[in-house]
């Protein structure tokens, strides 16, 4: 056996390297004549040969070590090679198969190939070179099958995980399926947990978590760019390998139990935009392609959460106020016709106040078209302060607003517009009017909510303003 010390230019095996063959034959004689042709010939690949002389003993040694290369004698008396080619098919995945036959046996050698061995070799004109370029070539072809496969299998991945960053623009549901299709990749070795974060200007933002009870997620609420692990990946914008979360140094936020990380940078137009953050076990490594991968995956998942608030940002034009930041009349449409269906389907009361500035457009011609909207932004915030946030608040037009009380009778709803009344009075420069009404089954749809409370207003309004009126079945009462 020649040791060498340099790369062969077809294998790829360098420095020391050696190629561990398994001669699978009864005849001595054959093992002897495959090892002296191999001494003969080989110049640059040293060549490990064990021998064994029946199959069955083959499958214990392949059971102790593992074998790059399998010859197999074509006579085995303990079990044909066409049924021993497979069965190392099974044990040994992708391990080339080259059969040994005689000069009459030559189409048992095709029939070898076809049942998945790699070539055949005539063993009665076997020379040193053919002997030697027969192996490496199918090693050679060996390494380029399992790159290419580990390369589909990387396409295959990123194809997916495209196919899911298109699927939707609703980022919990993005964060949540990002999540659990890369912690669920067995080439990874990661856990099936992780966290999600965004930039935002100095800090980390936990947005997303899978696998976690708190208080796990909670010591991660306040990250700065460049602490522990997270911050440094957002600062540098480089994936992160961490093998030992207690060894690390950079990683300074106490963990309970022992783990390992792998960190991605989500990469947007603008730069890092978001933080990905893996669990494994203690000592696990990363191989450069699955790293070429994750740096692939990070900036698909950065482009996807651009366009994700890109049209968040586009929704909130479409959708909301621009001076009040409350939602305009398209929306309030959606938010009614909803909130009308649940109150039938699960018989539920349904509110809705109506809400006036009362002399506002004197109020616009003495102090300016300028103060006029601080007061309708003032005026707009009150009323988001005293309601809960299942509650919908809404610029119906104007000065006018209009607030939907799901779960909510009329006697809650009075009560909350009797707040908002003083809150306003006690604290703007105006007062305002308000209208009350309840949904009942009778009414057709949300127009004729709207339209009572419409009415209660009215009647607010030529009672004096700065007060409360109720539509109902009785004659309207006024609270002051």
């Amino acid at each position: 056996m020649l040791q060498t010390t340099d790369t062969h230019a077809s294998t790829g095996y360098r420095l020391g390297q050696s190629i561990r063959i398994l001669h699978i034959t009864q005849s001595p004689d054959d093992f002897r004549l495959v090892k002296e042709t191999l001494i003969a010939g080989e110049r640059h690949v040293a060549f490990v040969l064990i021998h064994a002389d029946l199959f069955s003993k083959a499958l214990e040694q392949i059971a102790r070590t593992s074998f790059d290369l399998f010859l197999l004698d074509l006579n085995l008396p303990d079990c044909s090679v066409l049924e021993a080619i497979p069965l190392l098919g099974k044990t040994h995945p992708s391990r080339p198969v080259i059969v040994l036959v005689g000069r009459d046996e030559l189409h048992l050698g095709l029939q070898a190939i076809q049942a998945g061995a790699a070539d055949y070799l005539n063993r009665n004109r076997i020379d040193p070179g053919q002997l030697n370029h027969t192996l490496c070539a199918a090693i050679e072809r060996r390494r380029q099958n399992l790159e290419l496969r580990e390369r589909n299998s990387e396409l295959e991945i990123l194809y997916n995980l495209s196919t899911l960053l298109v699927s939707t623009l609703d980022r919990e549901t993005l964060f949540a399926g990002i999540l659990k299709t890369l912690t669920a990749l067995p080439q990874l070795a990661v856990q099936a947990r992780g966290l999600f974060f965004l930039v935002e200007e100095d800090r980390l933002r936990l947005a997303g978590h899978l696998g976690h009870i708190e208080p796990s997620p909670a010591c991660h609420k306040n990250l700065k760019i460049g602490d522990c692990l997270c911050g440094r990946v957002a600062k540098t914008g480089a994936l992160l390998i961490s093998d030992n979360c207690r060894s690390d140094p950079r990683h300074t936020i106490q963990a309970e139990e022992l783990h390992g990380h792998i960190i991605i940078p989500l990469s947007g137009h603008g730069g890092v935009v978001g933080v990905l953050c893996l669990y494994t076990a203690t000592g696990v490594r990363l191989s450069e392609e699955n790293s070429r991968m994750l740096r692939t995956a990070g900036q698909l998942i950065g482009m996807a959460i651009d366009n994700v608030r890109l049209f968040e940002e586009e929704t909130l034009h479409a959708n909301c106020d621009a001076l009040t930041g409350l939602i305009n009349r398209r929306c309030l449409a959606m938010s009614l016709e909803k909130s009308i269906a649940l109150a039938k389907r699960f018989n539920r009361p349904l509110s809705a106040l109506m809400i006036d500035i009362d002399h506002f457009k004197k109020f616009n011609d003495t102090c300016g078209h300028l103060e006029g909207d601080s007061l309708l932004l003032k005026v707009a915030n009150f009323i988001s302060h005293e309601i809960r946030g299942m509650d919908v608040a809404a610029r119906f037009g104007g000065e006018e607003f209009l607030v939907l009380l799901p779960e909510t009778n009329l006697s809650e709803a009075e009560s909350i517009a009797e707040r908002i009344r003083q809150v306003v009075a006690s604290g703007a420069e105006v007062t305002i009017s308000l209208g009350v009404s309840c949904y009942s089954p009778e009414d057709g749809d949300g127009n004729d909510l709207l339209q009572h409370a419409d009415t209660a207003l009215y009647r607010a309004k030529i009672n004096g303003r700065n007060r409360v009126e109720v539509y109902g079945d009785t004659p309207f009462f006024t609270k002051v």
